[in-house]
């Protein structure tokens, strides 16, 4: 989380905290790029905590966590997201650029002994690691407190369009490996595992975005992004912003959340997320 202009200062985090009391919004998160690279991350959370009740929740490529995840559950972190693509050292580097995947399934079973209930790992989905679903499976249901989220990824600048794969062969492999569980995990991937699929869009904010993203599970939180920017969805400069002064940060929030709430009243339903419970379906 680039800090070089000096975004994050301690009147940033306390306007933050009214825009999130007078908006009614509960939920901050850090997100986008690797939140951990801030080395003040704990310090910002702490700030937070200490003068509000709103859920932090932080999204990581887990390879920081062994020198964070002791600072952030002190500061006071809620939530923790761990993304994830493969679960083969070679592939990992070749992915992330680093050989790093030992140490980051090791720092997630170091966190067991903090109060994270549900850590979730998130798995994006794509043909070269499509053949990993029963590893992954297998490795983390046999695990406690943790949730599985698979969910379909979209052609990016990292992955190609023929590399993708549609909703159904991902559900149909995802079930298929399901159903070769034991029982006991089976019993576990019911509880424990989702599946986010790409939909036709059914809301506002989505059906004028080139990606088609469903993303009305990200709109609950403020998001903030690395460089200090807000953000309703990720993967749609459009519907991000970048303050330049702090009197703007409410009116910006204000905005994004129209584009939302105007997407809800269209889409008749004031449900915000779209997981679908994986082991349900074959259970």
């Amino acid at each position: 989380m680039g800090n070089d202009k000096g975004v994050f200062t301690p009147a940033f985090f306390d306007e933050l905290i009214n825009v999130a009391k007078n908006c009614r919004i509960s939920k901050i998160h850090f997100t986008g790029g690797e939140p951990l690279l801030e080395k003040k991350l704990p310090d910002f959370i702490k700030r937070i905590k200490r003068k509000s009740c709103l859920d932090i929740g932080v999204t990581t490529n887990g390879i920081l966590l062994g020198s964070y995840s002791k600072k952030l559950y002190e500061a006071g972190l809620d939530r923790i997201n761990i993304s994830i693509p493969t679960l083969d050292p070679k592939k990992y580097k070749l992915i992330c650029g680093q050989e790093a995947l030992k140490q980051v399934l090791q720092n997630i079973d170091d966190l067991a002994v903090f109060s994270y209930n549900p850590i979730k790992i998130n798995i994006p989905v794509f043909k070269g690691n499509v053949d990993e679903i029963g590893d992954f499976l297998t490795y983390f249901l046999g695990k406690k407190d943790i949730l599985i989220r698979f969910f379909s990824v979209l052609p990016n600048q990292g992955l190609k369009f023929q590399d993708c794969l549609c909703d159904r062969e991902i559900t149909e492999i995802l079930e298929e490996n399901i159903r070769s569980l034991t029982k006991d995990l089976k019993n576990e991937a019911i509880r424990r595992v989702f599946y986010r699929p790409l939909k036709k869009p059914s809301l506002k904010i989505c059906t004028t975005c080139s990606k088609q993203v469903i993303c009305r599970d990200q709109a609950k939180a403020i998001r903030i992004t690395k460089d200090g920017k807000f953000s309703l969805c990720l993967l749609n400069p459009k519907y991000s912003f970048e303050m330049t002064k702090l009197s703007e940060m409410q009116k910006g929030v204000k905005k994004l959340l129209a584009y939302y709430y105007a997407g809800v009243k269209n889409d008749g339903s004031s449900d915000t997320r779209d997981n679908r419970r994986s082991g349900l379906l074959h259970s």
